[in-house]
C-alpha cells in the first residue's frame, strides 16, 4: 500500500514522497516570491490543514510534516524581523517567551500528582463559581 487517506485525498505515505511534495512547495513558494503558510503547505499536499497534526500520521510523517513547520515559522520570523523593523523583533521575543512559558508549564504539569492536580481544578472552579456569582450580583 503506497498512500493512505488523510483528509480531502490521499497523503503519500512513504517518507521520501512526503518530503518531495514539501520540496516542492517551498521550492514554489521561492520562486513565486510569496511566504510559505501552514494553510499553503496542506493545500500542496492535497489536505485539510488540521491533517497536519493528526496524529494517526506515521511517525516518519510527522517527522517531516514538523520540520516543514519549523521551516515556515523560521520564516515568517524572519519576514517579521526583516520588513518589521523593531516591531517586528517584539513580536518574534513575544512569541519565544510564550512557547519557553507554555513548554515549562506543560513540564511542570505532567510533574503534579493525580491528586494535586485535581485539588487545583477544585480551587479553579472555585475561582469560577465566584466570579459568576459576582457577575449576577452585579447584574
Amino acid at each position: 500500500m503506497t498512500e493512505q487517506v488523510r483528509g480531502w485525498c490521499r497523503l503519500p505515505i512513504t517518507e521520501k514522497k512526503l518530503r518531495e511534495e514539501v520540496d516542492k512547495y517551498f521550492e514554489r513558494c521561492a520562486q513565486e516570491g510569496s511566504p510559505p503558510t501552514p494553510s499553503g503547505l496542506a493545500l500542496a499536499l492535497g489536505v485539510r490543514t488540521g491533517t497536519l497534526s493528526d496524529e494517526r500520521l506515521s511517525i516518519p510523517q510527522r517527522t517531516v510534516i514538523s520540520q516543514a513547520m519549523q521551516r515556515i515559522e523560521a520564516n515568517t520570523m524572519e519576514l517579521m524581523i526583516t520588513r518589521g523593523g523593531v516591531k517586528g523583533m517584539e513580536n518574534v521575543l513575544e512569541r519565544v517567551a510564550e512557547n519557553e512559558e507554555s513548554v515549562k508549564a506543560r513540564e511542570s504539569i505532567r510533574k503534579l500528582s493525580d491528586e494535586e492536580l485535581e485539588k487545583r481544578l477544585r480551587r479553579i472552579a472555585e475561582k469560577i463559581c465566584e466570579a459568576l456569582e459576582s457577575a449576577d450580583e452585579q447584574e
